[in-house]
């Protein structure tokens, strides 16, 4: 593909004590083509904001913000835009409240107001506490809700979404299946309702603990709902009497809610002056529901299985003596059971491992770093635009940098 494009951004900030003030105008041109689509942008946002304080315990924050965007997209074999929308507008009011209670406790309030042209106003409210009982944690918590409104792709345009090989079990479908993904006008902004926990412990300078626990409310989720389904073959224009596919007609529907929770883990250890270790885990649980009316069966399972239950990491940052450094840094990523719509098999869990040596001498350092160590190569997830998977392979990269 080719792609092309311009910016420009101005910054203005005024400190006037009590009041600062900033202003950034920002303009952006571009243009990409390439075969399934054809596309060229125009951008321009406006961002204002001021922060007053109102008195030694509490600062008030506002400001408000526009964006203007003038597209066109040329229509292909796969991909095919409908008219010009009349939405090319946002605009957004927001206002944040922080109160310190006492020296040790702090409130913050804030509600951020969005119109645009598709679902209208969107509302989305956040509170934060956090507090320090001591000079060696810190406590905090979190309510806020967000939302992801339709983009043009979801309401007007019609693509070849994905080609299904046939089915070597079921004699419904002895041809490939090619569904088709129409644009709904109707579509809604998907919302999460997000709550938040979380500790830290910093006994010392050398060592510290991070935990955060969260649990997330999802809503009118995008599917992908069937139209219809033929059930007989689509002749080919190439060649008389044979067929060549089984075609599908689907849209974007809002029939799922979700919840998902989860932790993340991180310490952080200075063992020794001249060595520091990391490490850091997470786990995940996804659990969504299809509305009764919903007919995007295989969305509950891409959902659930696009993302690994856990994975951890451990890095170790060790300066050997003067002038020669090595890192390490080992990973492990549990399975991807269902990695897309177009791939029903799991992506494989892995473990990998990468290692950096660097030497340096006054101005000049000079680094050999491995990826990937433990394997030829190895997948990390699968892209519903690709039917082959993507595979990381090992590497090794040797730099020379002189500071001057």
């Amino acid at each position: 593909f080719e792609s092309s494009g311009y910016n420009l951004m101005v910054r203005w900030s005024r400190d006037g004590g009590d009041v600062t003030t900033r202003l950034q105008v920002y303009a952006d041109h571009t243009e990409r083509d390439e075969k399934v689509a054809y596309q060229q942008v125009d951008t321009l946002d406006i961002d204002f904001s001021q922060n007053w304080t109102l008195s030694p315990r509490n600062e008030l924050l506002w400001g408000f913000g526009y964006r203007y965007i003038d597209d066109s997209f040329g229509n292909t074999f796969r991909t095919i835009f409908y008219e010009d929308p009349e939405y090319p507008s946002l605009y957004n009011l927001f206002v944040q409240d922080e109160y310190a209670i006492n020296d040790r406790l702090h409130f913050t309030a804030g509600i951020k107001w969005e119109h645009n042209e598709i679902t209208g106003m969107e509302t989305q409210p956040s509170l934060r506490l956090l507090w320090t009982p001591d000079e060696t944690q810190t406590w905090w918590g979190a309510v806020s809700r967000a939302v992801h409104t339709p983009v043009r792709l979801g309401t007007a345009s019609s693509i070849v979404a994905y080609l299904l090989p046939p089915d070597p079990v079921d004699p419904n479908y002895p041809l490939p299946q090619v569904l088709r993904l129409d644009g709904n006008p109707e579509l809604e902004s998907e919302t999460i309702d997000a709550f938040e926990i979380g500790y830290r412990l910093r006994p010392d300078e050398k060592l510290s603990l991070d935990l955060a626990l969260f649990h997330n409310r999802y809503d009118r989720l995008i599917t992908y709902e069937v139209l219809s389904q033929q059930s007989f073959p689509v002749p080919s224009p190439y060649f008389p009497g044979e067929s060549i596919y089984l075609p599908t007609e689907m849209t974007y529907g809002n029939k799922r809610s979700a919840t998902s929770q989860g932790l993340e883990l991180s310490v952080d250890w200075q063992a020794r002056e001249n060595w520091r270790i990391k490490f850091n885990y997470s786990w995940l649980d996804i659990d969504p529901e299809l509305d009764a009316d919903g007919t995007d069966m295989l969305g509950d399972q891409v959902l659930e299985g696009s993302a690994p239950d856990y994975q951890w990491s451990v890095q170790s940052q060790h300066n050997i003596r003067p002038g020669l450094s090595m890192d390490l840094w080992i990973y492990h990523v549990d399975e991807l059971p269902f990695a897309a719509y177009s791939r029903p098999r799991p992506v494989p869990a892995y473990t990998s491992f990468n290692l950096r040596l660097a030497w340096r001498r006054d101005d000049m350092e000079f680094s050999v770093a491995g990826f990937n160590l433990l394997h030829d190569r190895h997948a990390e997830f699968a892209s519903e635009n690709l039917v082959v998977l993507a595979e990381v392979e090992r590497s090794l990269l040797a730099t020379l940098r002189w500071d001057f």
